[in-house]
């Protein structure tokens, strides 16, 4: 049997690729793993029936530290962009609201603060963002 046959069957293709590309689908695998079983329960627990989320919903890879910094602050300001809240102060359903008022629950407080250089450096990035942040966003380079 010649041992430098090249394979060419779709199953083993797949399983030669290096670790680095298989490392991404892996997690967005589990984490649909994830939503489908989150919906199920929910659904079952309430007599109900059908999709949680709204499509699309899509997912980017933070590959930068200024992207990192930018989502932070985005996530934040997505109630006030959707019209839940007149500015992020007002809504108290967001990470923002349990780092700004320090509260003890299972938001982990400590890494967000200090990726900003602090409770201070976290106040003035999310303040020194323009109407136009959001849009911006759209159009990361």
């Amino acid at each position: 049997m010649d041992e430098n046959r090249i394979v060419n069957h779709p199953k083993y293709k797949k399983d030669n690729q290096p670790v680095e590309n298989k490392i991404p689908h892996f997690i967005s695998r589990q984490i649909g793993h994830f939503f489908n079983s989150y919906t199920k329960s929910f659904n079952n627990q309430y007599g109900r029936r059908g999709s949680l989320f709204e499509r699309p919903f899509g997912r980017n890879l933070i590959d930068s530290e200024d992207y990192y910094t930018k989502m932070v602050i985005y996530i934040h300001r997505n109630p006030v962009k959707h019209g839940f809240a007149k500015n992020i102060h007002e809504w108290p359903y967001s990470s923002r609201h349990s780092y700004v008022n320090n509260l003890d629950d299972k938001v982990r407080n400590e890494g967000v603060l200090e990726w900003f250089g602090g409770f201070d450096g976290f106040i003035h990035a999310h303040l020194e963002e323009d109407e136009t942040y959001h849009s911006k966003m759209i159009e990361r380079s």
